[in-house]
């Protein structure tokens, strides 16, 4: 059985658009839209990009990443294309 209580989404903060090495964390938000209003509100750093993932690894780091925010524009969609 699906747990309900599990992180749709997550979130991970880092300084560049290229591959992170940093681990993701989970959002409480339910729509991606939701989750983008709280990643941009818990924001760390000031000009950091910001990547929204529906899915981490068993090391906790984003898969299926859904949308990103860069360090001085708008959240735009990733495609998977």
């Amino acid at each position: 059985m699906k747990n309900v209580n599990a992180p749709v989404f997550y979130v991970a903060e880092t300084t560049s658009i290229l591959p992170c090495c940093r681990k993701a964390e989970p959002l409480k938000a339910r729509t991606l839209t939701a989750a983008k209003r709280e990643a941009s509100r818990n924001a760390a750093f000031w000009g950091t990009v910001l990547t929204i993932g529906t899915a981490v690894d068993s090391d906790g780091f984003l898969l299926n990443p859904v949308a990103r925010r860069g360090k001085l524009d708008g959240w735009k969609a990733i495609s998977g294309d």
